[in-house]
């Protein structure tokens, strides 16, 4: 039978305080030994052997910490009274292990089904009071810390941004201070090169007139010497009964030369105008960065540009006439965007006899534009046929639409090309090709003229012009001199052997180490400059 509560109460205290010595010590040794011979010591010495052998002392009475909660349910450790406490005696079993006079001790398995409900109930909501209070703490916590991370993280933005402001504040300043720099530079160059212009233009206008007066005295004096040579024939034909008429005129004529020589030739109107005046079926413009490239556009619409006389001779002049102007590096010939020239005009031939055309050596002068020294490219767009075909291949270079075609239709009017057809298109794209253009009259479009061989590059007809205007921007930047020699060494690889084009090829390079222009070339590359041309 269990002891009741209040000795039960009263023992755990005293062992509690004092579980290895009595209560009270006396300080006689006799009665010391007396009282641990007696019955009663010796009873408490076995319960207090039994209490150290059971498994939970230690954790009970030794380590009370460790079980806090079961302490408090049994009521070991509280604080409070015996009638506050939890009615253990319904809630545990006694032990048979454990003696009368020992407390009962916390172990699950001697619970009751009510004890254990109620423990796991407890249990559970202390458990869960305590995850409150931790989440609570933890997110008071996380609260304070994303506080003062994020004033940490505002104010570090806040620095950044001033030291940027700063930075491009300094920034601005420095390109605001580079700017106007160079605007001061740029204005110094522009005045400078203006300057330098106009005192180019002025010596190229001065050198232009001595050049032309050197020209006209030396042409007025080999006039004069011819005349002279002829009035001497003259007087002496007289004197065996010639009349004196031819010597009446060949005076006349030195008077003439000796008024032009006075008054002095034509002066040449413009940049890119006709010397031998305005003309009609022709268009001419200084076009390029530099307005040193001339545009000729063929101006005969109704026709689709046919090549007359009238315009064949215009083409040929002020090439010719343009040629000896040192102003114009490069020619771009064009037509309209229909046709670039539909061949020769059928109805000044259809009359012609042979005697008139083996006379009049006809079409002969239409090879002056092969002969032209300055670069000519052609920009074809729509038909080339014919001596259109021909005029395109007599130029240094071809760039052609998309939708340019290319013939020979010669052979369906009953005859051949008189001006190339058959001789620079064989050249150009081959024999049988050639052959087969010429013996069937079919076309070629521009892919397969390029193909051939025949064009250099194809460009959409709204900007063909453009290009062809910028290539002939890039040819005027080099030396003109250099550019004329190279033009005529490419010519002649045409016209002679292997071997006689390699020579000549030789000689030509050769011949540049007398001109200064080799020389002021090859010093800016290597000083990494451009080089300034003086066409020597």
């Amino acid at each position: 039978m269990p002891r009741d509560k209040k000795s039960y109460s009263r023992r755990s205290r005293s062992r509690s305080l004092t579980p290895d010595y009595p209560r009270h010590r006396s300080k006689s040794p006799s009665k010391s030994r007396d009282r641990h011979k007696s019955r009663k010591s010796r009873r408490y010495s076995r319960e207090r052997q039994t209490r150290r052998r059971s498994p939970s002392y230690d954790s009970d009475y030794r380590h009370p910490s460790k079980n806090s909660l079961m302490a408090e349910i049994m009521g070991k450790r509280s604080k409070s009274k015996v009638n506050e406490s939890p009615p253990i005696i319904k809630l545990f079993e006694p032990s048979p292990v454990l003696r009368s006079s020992s407390p009962p001790l916390l172990n699950i398995d001697n619970l009751s089904k009510e004890g254990k409900e109620w423990l796991a109930k407890e249990i559970a909501e202390r458990v869960s009071i305590k995850e409150k209070q931790i989440d609570q703490i933890i997110q008071e916590r996380v609260g304070k810390a994303k506080a003062i991370l994020e004033k940490q993280i505002r104010e570090q933005v806040q620095i950044e941004l001033q030291l940027e402001v700063k930075h491009i504040k300094v920034l601005e300043e420095q390109t605001r201070l580079k700017c106007e720099k160079m605007e001061a530079d740029l204005k110094l160059k522009m005045a400078e090169a203006e300057e330098s212009n106009r005192k180019l233009s002025a010596d190229r206008l001065s050198m232009l007139d001595v050049k032309s007066k050197l020209e006209t005295e030396r042409a007025l004096i080999m006039k004069e010497r011819e005349s002279q040579k002829k009035s001497e024939q003259c007087l002496i034909l007289n004197k065996s009964g010639v009349s004196r008429t031819k010597i009446a005129f060949s005076f006349a004529k030195i008077i003439m030369l000796r008024l032009v020589s006075i008054v002095g030739k034509p002066a040449f109107v413009g940049r890119c105008l006709s010397t031998t005046g305005n003309p009609e079926m022709i268009k001419i413009e200084s076009v390029g960065v530099n307005k040193d490239v001339a545009l000729i556009t063929l101006n005969r619409p109704k026709a689709l540009n046919a090549l007359c006389n009238q315009l064949m001779t215009e083409l040929t002049t002020n090439l010719q006439a343009l040629d000896k102007d040192d102003s114009v590096k490069c020619f771009v010939i064009t037509g309209s965007e229909k046709a670039f020239a539909a061949g020769a005009d059928i109805k000044e031939m259809v009359d012609q006899e042979f005697k008139n055309v083996i006379s009049g050596n006809f079409l002969a002068h239409w090879a002056d534009v092969a002969k032209i020294n300055k670069p000519v490219i052609a920009a074809v767009n729509g038909y080339a046929l014919g001596g259109g075909c021909e005029l395109a291949m007599m130029c240094d270079i071809i760039y052609a639409g998309e939708k340019a075609r290319f013939g020979q239709p010669e052979i369906n009017l009953g005859t051949i090309a008189g001006a190339g057809g058959t001789q620079r298109l064989t050249r150009a794209v081959g024999k049988s090709l050639s052959m087969e253009m010429n013996l069937t009259g079919n076309m070629i479009t521009a892919e397969e003229a390029k193909e051939a061989g025949l064009v250099s590059k194809i460009h959409p007809p709204a900007k063909l012009v453009e290009e062809a205007i910028k290539l002939g921007d890039r040819i005027a930047l080099q030396s003109p001199i250099v550019v004329k020699l190279a033009k005529e060494a490419v010519n002649k690889a045409f016209e002679t052997t292997l071997a006689e084009g390699l020579s000549l090829e030789r000689r030509y390079f050769h011949s540049t180490f007398a001109l200064k222009d080799r020389k002021e070339g090859m010093t800016a590359f290597s000083e990494k400059r451009k080089a300034i041309w003086k066409n020597e």
